[in-house]
């Protein structure tokens, strides 16, 4: 039986994971004066990325068709990561430049705060409120793996997973002013720098998942913080957040 208590606490992590994004982008809009549509523009084009997901499988399942030893453990994690750098790093840059268009660090922050938002809300969040509200009134429809999962899982991990979409909203808005600095300075390395910061981000989060929680949230806390200071520097240099 699953505690009803863990039940509770994934509604609750669901809803700050729901409601944190948006509290971000009310804040943002209202002290740097932007819209909202540039905060659904960012949404949206995080949206738009998903399309890399049936690439994701196929490349997945090629992996796992191939005897490649054991790089295909390094591959199940690289081809994701890169994708999502490649693809999200894209549409940021066609979004800054071809859609929103006024390329100042205050629609950066603010389209990086929809661009994480949505991955929080979207990705994350509902589906974590789904969980615990089925392991609060009908725990029947849920897998019998999943339950098998759930019953060994600590009731302060979802909490966690709260912590751990705040650190990846920062790092998305970090990128979000890399990828706009590329169009402003007329200068590609930020944009594969941006690819490639994503790509390694992704990658060693989930690779030391397998070794340590507590590693993987070090490495996340250290590398969002230090793209949150760099983009904090670079953002008040132009006396925004000033």
């Amino acid at each position: 039986m699953v505690s009803s208590v863990l039940g509770v606490v994934f509604i609750v992590s669901g809803l700050l994971e729901i409601v944190i994004p948006l509290i971000l982008g009310l804040y943002l809009t209202r002290r740097l004066g932007t819209s909202w549509k540039t905060w659904l523009v960012g949404a949206i084009m995080l949206i738009v990325s998903l399309v890399r997901l049936p690439l994701n499988l196929f490349l997945s399942q090629l992996v796992l068709n191939v005897s490649v030893g054991s790089l295909s453990y390094i591959l199940m994690i690289l081809i994701p990561s890169l994708t999502a750098g490649i693809f999200e790093e894209s549409v940021r840059y066609v979004g800054f430049k071809y859609i929103i268009k006024d390329n100042t660090y205050e629609n950066g922050l603010t389209y990086g705060a929809g661009h994480g938002g949505i991955e929080s809300i979207l990705l994350v969040g509902l589906n974590v409120l789904s969980v615990g509200f089925f392991i609060l009134t009908n725990p029947n429809i849920l897998s019998p793996f999943l339950i098998d999962a759930l019953l060994v899982t600590p009731e302060y991990l979802p909490l966690i997973g709260v912590y751990e979409r705040i650190m990846a909203m920062i790092a998305q808005i970090g990128f979000s002013v890399i990828v706009m600095e590329a169009i402003r300075k007329d200068d590609v390395r930020y944009f594969v720098a941006a690819i490639g910061l994503h790509a390694f981000f992704d990658y060693l989060a989930v690779a030391l998942v397998n070794y340590s929680i507590l590693a993987s949230e070090i490495l996340v806390t250290g590398f969002a913080l230090g793209l949150g200071y760099w983009t904090y520097k670079r953002v008040r240099a132009e006396g925004v957040l000033g």
